[in-house]
């Protein structure tokens, strides 16, 4: 968890007895940030609140959003953004890399299913009023599949692009990694 914050000096701080992934408790950037707490430092505090509005309002504006029915309210909650990356070293990243291939052919096989099959409809697995009365769901999209079909993340390459193998072999890269 980031604990970095920008004094009104665009200098950053961290908080005192917190664990800090950008910054040592002197303030000094860890060796695997040195380039982003540069990259932090040159933007300052200003532009980093500006942009950390802008994605705020186009996280609003483009619906991205998340509920938790646990809590009973079912209501719509922007999804939480930070415009200040996490850093992930290569030997961390090993592991999130394996959830995340595991997660991402799980969700391309629900959406394909739903707008589908249906199975986890009919199982009983997902009710069906709360898919179909869902504001997310678009009916247009049933008897669609995902553009391009149920795939299986393969590498990140050195480029930061995504690489994804699809099941009839084919290898497209999807996804870019971005900079601040």
């Amino acid at each position: 968890m980031t604990t970095t914050t920008t004094g009104a000096d665009g200098g950053l701080r961290i908080e005192t007895g917190r664990w800090d992934e950008l910054l040592e408790a002197d303030g000094s950037a860890r060796p695997a940030a040195a380039s982003l707490v540069a990259r932090l430092r040159e933007l300052g505090l200003a532009e980093l609140q500006e942009r950390q509005l802008r994605a705020d309002l186009d996280i609003l504006t483009m619906g991205i959003t998340f509920t938790v029915y646990s809590d009973g309210t079912g209501i719509d909650r922007a999804w939480p953004f930070d415009v200040i990356p996490r850093i992930i070293e290569a030997r961390e990243w090993a592991a999130v890399e394996r959830g995340l291939v595991q997660r991402l052919r799980a969700l391309n096989m629900f959406i394909d299913d739903v707008y589908n099959d249906r199975r986890v409809v009919a199982d009983g697995v997902f009710p069906a009023e709360l898919l179909d009365d869902s504001v997310n769901y678009r009916p247009e999209c049933q008897g669609v599949h995902p553009k391009f079909g149920v795939g299986q993340v393969r590498k990140v390459t050195p480029d930061g692009a995504i690489e994804v193998l699809f099941e009839d072999g084919t290898t497209k890269k999807m996804l870019h990694a971005h900079s601040v």
